[in-house]
């Protein structure tokens, strides 16, 4: 990989991680109100839903940071030479 590409491709994935965390914030906080008022069963099932698309979420999270870093180290290693 170029440079340029390196950069546009750590924009793009910095760009997700940051959707991604927004995303995480508002389901997090659509599932706190859940649990807050479980008066039926559908709100048992959106729950179960909820909690099953924030843990494969928070993994997205983390394997993007992970994908960032990595481009990270690569970009400064063609920055200086190595």
């Amino acid at each position: 990989m170029t440079e340029k590409s390196l950069e546009e491709r750590i924009k793009f994935l910095t760009e997700l991680l940051k959707l991604l965390w927004f995303t995480v914030i508002a389901l997090g906080g659509g599932i706190v109100g859940l649990l807050l008022k479980l008066d039926n069963p559908i709100k048992v099932i959106l729950l179960v839903l909820g909690i099953f698309a924030e843990i494969i979420l928070a993994t997205l999270v983390i394997h993007f940071f992970l994908e960032v870093n990595k481009l990270l180290r690569k970009l400064d290693k063609l920055n200086n030479g190595g």
